[in-house]
Protein backbone atom coordinates (compact mmCIF):
# COMPACT_ATOMS: atom_id res chain seq x y z
CA UNK A 1 0.00 0.00 0.00
CA UNK A 2 2.71 2.01 0.85
CA UNK A 3 4.29 1.63 -2.73
CA UNK A 4 1.04 2.79 -4.06
CA UNK A 5 0.57 6.51 -2.26
CA UNK A 6 4.14 7.27 -3.33
CA UNK A 7 2.97 6.80 -6.69
CA UNK A 8 -0.09 8.34 -6.43
CA UNK A 9 1.84 11.28 -4.51
CA UNK A 10 4.22 11.55 -6.79
CA UNK A 11 2.56 11.40 -10.18
CA UNK A 12 -0.59 14.09 -8.82
CA UNK A 13 1.99 16.55 -7.99
CA UNK A 14 1.67 16.15 -3.59
CA UNK A 15 5.28 17.19 -3.50
CA UNK A 16 5.47 20.02 -5.93
CA UNK A 17 6.16 23.42 -4.95
CA UNK A 18 3.36 24.29 -4.47
CA UNK A 19 1.54 21.13 -4.14
CA UNK A 20 -0.95 20.08 -7.54
CA UNK A 21 -3.14 18.44 -4.75
CA UNK A 22 -3.78 18.72 -1.08
CA UNK A 23 -3.69 16.08 1.83
CA UNK A 24 -7.40 16.70 1.88
CA UNK A 25 -7.85 15.51 -1.60
CA UNK A 26 -5.51 13.14 -1.58
CA UNK A 27 -6.92 11.23 1.12
CA UNK A 28 -10.40 11.60 -0.17
CA UNK A 29 -8.91 10.17 -3.64
CA UNK A 30 -7.93 7.20 -1.67
CA UNK A 31 -10.93 6.94 0.59
CA UNK A 32 -9.11 7.58 3.90
CA UNK A 33 -9.22 9.61 6.24
CA UNK A 34 -6.08 12.58 6.40
CA UNK A 35 -4.76 11.34 9.43
CA UNK A 36 -4.21 8.04 8.02
CA UNK A 37 -2.95 9.23 4.97
CA UNK A 38 -0.76 11.34 6.79
CA UNK A 39 0.64 8.54 9.76
CA UNK A 40 1.24 6.65 5.90
CA UNK A 41 2.99 9.51 4.49
CA UNK A 42 5.49 9.48 7.35
CA UNK A 43 5.80 5.70 7.61
CA UNK A 44 7.13 6.22 3.72
CA UNK A 45 9.63 9.35 4.56
CA UNK A 46 10.87 7.81 7.42
CA UNK A 47 11.69 4.34 5.42
CA UNK A 48 13.09 6.43 2.67
CA UNK A 49 15.70 8.49 4.95
CA UNK A 50 16.66 5.25 6.57
CA UNK A 51 17.71 4.08 3.33
CA UNK A 52 19.53 6.71 2.26
CA UNK A 53 21.30 7.47 4.71
CA UNK A 54 22.28 3.95 5.80
CA UNK A 55 23.63 3.69 1.96
CA UNK A 56 25.59 7.00 2.58
CA UNK A 57 27.51 6.37 5.20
Amino acid sequence: RQNEILNVAYNNGYFDIPRKISLTEFANNLNISKSALSETLRRIFKRLSDNYLKSNN
